[in-house]
């Protein structure tokens, strides 16, 4: 009979030190980095993700200091948690991160942060998903969707430039899909 206690304790313990030794999954991180390119005259902020989203919304529609940016994260969806395999720091059961990033420093647009508010997988009473760019004034602006969904492009246009489809950037686009003022389908160009 003392030997099955001890089999058992040794068990126990053994198990406790595997536990112990494996990694704990952490919650990935959904920035990946900043780019600020200028086309046509109108700085191209373009805000690079780790993993697929889809644009839902934006506001305010055209101007403002503080700009949210709301999206659906393709790769959190209940279909995409359960094909994950454990251990691969996409689990429900790690805790989700806030993060932000500072813009690289350029004459191109103001300076601004970007801001995401992690929420866990049930907590629906919270706003949905969604970026917060903060710029240093007021900016008027267009968004949109990259070509790979893992991004957005936010067209700053300067303060004294009028907000009409004159001065969206005409000769070559970043690589959006569509134009940012009429959603219509860009035309691509060969480089």
């Amino acid at each position: 009979m003392g030997n099955t206690i001890k089999m058992k304790t040794m068990r126990h313990v053994c198990g406790l030190m595997i536990a112990l030794l494996l990694p704990v999954p952490a919650a990935a991180e959904l920035l990946g980095r900043i780019e600020v390119k200028q086309e046509s005259g109108v700085g191209v902020i373009h805000i690079i993700l780790t993993r697929p989203v889809v644009l839902t919304s934006y506001f305010p529609p055209d101007q403002s200091y503080l700009l949210h940016i709301y999206f659906n994260d393709v790769a959190s969806g209940p279909a995409a948690q359960a094909s994950t395999p454990r251990g691969s720091g996409h689990s429900m059961s790690a805790q989700p991160t806030d993060e932000y990033m500072r813009a690289p420093p350029t004459d191109l647009v103001p300076d601004f942060w970007v801001t995401f508010q992690a929420h866990g997988p049930n907590d629906s009473a919270l706003d949905p998903s969604h970026l917060m760019i903060q710029f240093k004034h007021e900016v008027k602006y267009k968004v949109q969707q990259d070509r790979d969904n893992r991004g957005f492009y936010i067209f700053v246009f300067d303060g004294n430039m009028p907000l009409t489809p004159d001065s969206t950037p005409h000769k070559k686009s970043p690589g959006p899909a569509t134009n940012p003022v009429d959603d219509k389908p860009a035309k691509s160009e060969a480089n």
